[in-house]
């Protein structure tokens, strides 16, 4: 039993159980005092634990759920004992890690590739107990399904890619239409610019940076749109499904928005740029 003192426990020991020995559901008692926080019984006895190819001696330890906490044991994978296993008698063991490594060759009990043969064992006793008629029974392998779902979810990101990356391509043409007719008709405020001084690098910046507005705007307008969006769908669903805007999502936009804007802004910047100021003061529109 463990004190709520801290992490100490104490190991009671029964010598004489004065041909009354003391039973399970009889702990439960041991637990009421409050200095007093979890009660657990120990039996120690070597067993032989065997595998289809392996086998070793063992410490087994009969004991009880509240035992993982009094020893301040952790899990590595799976679950520890449960009351239902006691109030059952459910023949059920939680071994170490270094046992399972030792006797299955893995530190998890769980092998995706055991599920092949326990199906075909029991479609076996299902063809014996229902009269060899394989239409009586189906055997669902859970591991197949969710290799559907991954496949399904797989081409669903694939086509919302694609989709995006169409949508991006299409938004940057039209950026870079914007600008070249913004190019065209400021051409004589280029070769004014340029008349006064203005150099290659600070025309080629000057429309860049308004490439960059303008998709940067067209990205805020999409994201204020799909928060919207989601938050009529929020109000529509009610409690049966919830939905929120992720700012990974959010900044990742924001991202490819200004790449998108700097890219399909170069051709226009750079054909502003590099007009000749005579010829830009010449062009009459």
């Amino acid at each position: 039993m463990r004190s709520r003192m801290g992490s100490s426990y104490l190991t009671v020991t029964i010598s004489d159980d004065k041909e009354n020995p003391l039973r399970l559901n009889e702990l439960s008692d041991f637990s009421v005092p409050d200095e007093v926080d979890e009660v657990a019984p120990v039996s120690w006895t070597s067993v032989t634990a065997k595998t289809s190819n392996s086998s070793g001696t063992i410490t087994l330890i009969g004991t009880t759920g509240g035992y993982m906490d009094i020893q301040g044991l952790e899990l590595y994978s799976g679950r520890f004992l449960k009351k239902t296993d006691t109030d059952n008698n459910s023949y059920v063991v939680v071994i170490t890690k270094d046992t399972a490594t030792e006797l299955l060759g893995r530190a998890d009990a769980t092998d995706e590739k055991s599920l092949e043969p326990a199906k075909n064992a029991l479609t076996e006793l299902l063809l014996e107990r229902f009269g060899q008629d394989e239409d009586a029974f189906s055997v669902v392998d859970q591991s197949e399904i969710m290799e559907a779902m991954s496949n399904v979810t797989n081409t669903m990101s694939l086509m919302i890619g694609g989709i995006a990356a169409i949508s991006l391509l299409v938004g940057g043409i039209g950026i870079m239409n914007i600008m070249l007719v913004s190019v065209t008709e400021r051409t004589r405020e280029i070769g004014i610019r340029k008349a006064i001084g203005a150099k290659w690098g600070t025309i080629m910046l000057q429309f860049l940076m308004e490439a960059l507005l303008v998709s940067l705007m067209g990205c805020v307008a999409g994201i204020g749109l799909a928060w919207v969006i989601l938050k009529v769908a929020g109000i529509v669903m009610k409690d049966s499904m919830s939905f929120a805007m992720d700012m990974k999502v959010v900044w990742v936009s924001v991202g490819f928005s200004a790449l998108i804007g700097v890219i399909f802004g170069l051709y226009p910047a750079n054909k502003a740029a590099s007009k000749k100021p005579i010829e830009a003061l010449r062009y009459s529109g």
